[in-house]
């Protein structure tokens, strides 16, 4: 079954932001894309248009959070 583009880039990001984090994610896309189209209207328009704001917010905290114990900060 052939996936559409718009599919494969929310999967394909879904699959760095594992690996590596969501900000570490967004980092590789920006390296890979420099100066072709416009991540930041997509990543608006496409990545979290089906996430509520709540749960945005819990990844985000999420994030924090282990960014927080790989860091060892404890407050």
């Amino acid at each position: 079954m052939k996936i559409n583009e718009q599919d494969i880039c929310i999967k394909g990001f879904e699959a760095l932001s594992k690996a590596l984090g969501d900000v570490d994610a967004e980092r590789f896309i920006m390296l890979m894309n420099r100066g072709a189209g416009d991540y930041t209207e997509w990543r608006k328009t496409h990545l979290y248009k089906d996430m509520s704001l709540e749960e945005l917010a819990e990844r985000a905290r999420a994030s924090g959070k282990r960014l927080r114990e790989q860091l060892g900060i404890t407050a």
